[in-house]
């Protein structure tokens, strides 16, 4: 059967390849057209169209009553997809096809060559939709690996933001009451002034991975498991009470650095405003003249941290790769990434480079489940009464070496340190 349907010329045929040219074109356009329309759309909306745009398109008689004059205004969209199609055209017309398949051509040898570009092509077609063969298809957020926040979007094409963000999750508007009547109860926008000058402080942020407050002896009556914590908490300014912005490590990072609570049921880095610009602490201390990095010792790409730390300002990210590139592979936790006692020596060395003011941040790991120490430290902390609690006496730990080593800094006294 397969033998007669190629010796019938079926892939061959005009009505054939007249499908397989309307499915080109047709594709074709829509993706140019979307890309054009940013050209003009960008400047107000100042990041790639997305899903949304579908929507807006869709909604009420505007787009149909004011096409007319949209493309009179921004000539230059109509323009660019003419152009692009007639290039379009004139590619694809270059593609010879024999419309009747000699008889003599059809053998085995034939079939089988067929068989393996498919296959080739199929595989290449994969690669390149995935954008690689990382374990993660490529994002929006991968923009932020080539070019600065602000200029991300040129990396970007608009048909790829708008299918990575279709079907996803947006923000429900809620209007209980109109603006004005809202500021009569409560006004939410404060502005903030000090007669203070500005102190050009380094900022060093540690993300503890899940110590929660349970385990800090601090917060028990002495009773826990973080004993150097417990130590520079004495002395430390220390907040009792306190509000989560975020459940998981991929809502906590755009949290704590970026201000952005988990207000839907897709984290920010996934979802459809991941390519918006933002602000984070990176980039307003960057107009002070801050230089910034995002450290964190898991495996580049994890949850997307190290494109989001580039979109949110910071000038470097530095990961496991980044860490064995250096200092080899003896440090891996064979789950997570580098040990937090290896990985906070590379980050005190990373910061001895660095120049001041600088703005860090790092995110641990080693409190994580499986909640894996290195050989060496088996049997010195507490077991306590629940499998992390070892691992948070390691983590304790892991956080004092750090100090031990950047105490004698010529940049330690003119540093803040957040700890969260």
């Amino acid at each position: 059967m397969p033998y007669h349907f190629y010796r019938s010329g079926f892939f061959f045929s005009k009505w054939y390849q007249a499908v397989l040219a309307t499915l080109y074109y047709l594709i074709n356009t829509v993706a140019i057209l979307i890309n054009a329309i940013d050209c003009a759309y960008y400047k107000f909306i100042l990041k790639r169209s997305t899903a949304d745009l579908l929507s807006l398109i869709a909604l009420g008689n505007d787009t149909a009553n004011n096409i007319g004059s949209m493309a009179a205004t921004f000539w230059y969209v109509p323009l660019i997809l003419i152009i692009c199609i007639i290039i379009m055209i004139m590619v694809y017309k270059r593609i010879r096809v024999p419309y009747k398949l000699p008889h003599e051509s059809v053998t085995i040898k034939f079939i089988t060559q067929r068989i393996i570009v498919f296959a080739l092509s199929g595989g290449i077609i994969v690669i390149a939709f995935r954008g690689g063969l990382q374990y993660k298809p490529l994002g929006i957020l991968a923009a932020a690996q080539y070019a600065s926040p602000q200029n991300a979007p040129l990396v970007l094409n608009s048909a790829f933001t708008i299918i990575k963000t279709a079907y996803k999750d947006e923000l429900v508007t809620y209007n209980y009451f109109d603006e004005s009547q809202c500021e009569t109860y409560f006004n939410a926008l404060h502005h903030y002034q000090s007669s203070q000058p500005f102190q050009n402080k380094n900022v060093v942020i540690i993300i503890l991975e899940s110590i929660g407050k349970e385990y800090v002896g601090f917060y028990n009556n002495k009773k826990g498991y973080t004993p150097f914590i417990d130590s520079l908490a004495a002395q430390s300014l220390t907040f009792r009470y306190s509000f989560a912005n975020a459940k998981k490590s991929i809502e906590g990072i755009p949290a704590v650095t970026a201000s952005i609570p988990a207000l839907m049921s897709n984290p920010f880095i996934t979802s459809v405003y991941n390519g918006n610009n933002i602000n984070s602490l990176a980039s307003t201390l960057k107009l002070k003249g801050y230089g910034s990095a995002f450290f964190h010792g898991g495996n580049n790409g994890t949850m997307g941290f190290d494109n989001f730390a580039r979109m949110a300002g910071y000038d470097y990210y530095f990961g496991k790769n980044e860490y064995e590139a250096q200092h080899g592979k003896n440090d891996y936790d064979g789950y997570w990434g580098i040990f937090d006692e290896s990985f906070y020596s590379y980050f005190a060395e990373s910061m001895h480079s660095m120049k001041q003011p600088f703005i860090t941040t790092l995110f641990t790991i080693s409190s994580h489940h499986p909640y894996v120490i290195p050989e060496k430290y088996k049997g010195r902390f507490p077991k306590g009464t629940l499998e992390v609690h070892e691992s948070v006496g390691y983590s304790d730990y892991a956080l004092r070496t750090f100090f031990e080593k950047i105490k004698n800094e010529s940049w330690y006294n003119n540093t803040l340190f957040v700890i969260t």
